[in-house]
């Protein structure tokens, strides 16, 4: 999932929330990163990766936005690569 996030000087990014697939120990995030690189245009490479045990989901089994905001920490070495 990918969401916008305001860091504290309230400069927007945007952040993936990733869920490793079962049986998977490790997540390479500069593997992530270099891949959604290749893929997406660089205004659309999100600044920040956070990764989840899982994604916290609403009574009606959507995805809650508001509980991945309190996830979110700012990765700034991220966000400077992209200002």
């Amino acid at each position: 999932v990918v969401d916008a996030r305001d860091d504290a000087t309230g400069t927007r990014h945007l952040v993936a929330y990733i869920v490793p697939a079962d049986g998977v120990a490790t997540i390479d995030l500069a593997e992530v990163r270099e891949i959604a690189g290749r893929r997406l245009p660089d205004y659309m490479v999100p600044a920040a990766f956070q990764v989840l045990d899982r994604l916290p989901l609403t009574a009606n089994g959507k995805v809650d936005r508001r509980r991945l905001k309190e996830e979110w920490r700012h990765d700034a070495t991220a966000a400077a690569r992209h200002a």
